[in-house]
């Protein structure tokens, strides 16, 4: 019997696995690229010496990444 819920659990699982990767090809290079973003603001002595659009490309990344 537990054998037969795992089984079930196993391929109930697997359909929103399938979405997952669906969801990772589609927006995982855009998020990879927010973060990167969103990285050149992660540390104070950096975020101090940015420029102006650096630092508005991050405030960009983190909003975007909010949502």
């Amino acid at each position: 019997m537990l054998f037969l819920v795992k089984i079930y659990y196993f391929v109930e699982i697997s359909k929103y696995a399938e979405v997952c990767n669906s969801l990772c090809e589609s927006f995982g290079p855009e998020v990879e690229n927010l973060i990167y973003s969103l990285s050149k603001g992660s540390n104070a002595l950096f975020w101090i010496f940015s420029s102006k659009n650096k630092k508005s490309n991050a405030e960009e990344a983190y909003e975007k990444l909010l949502i």
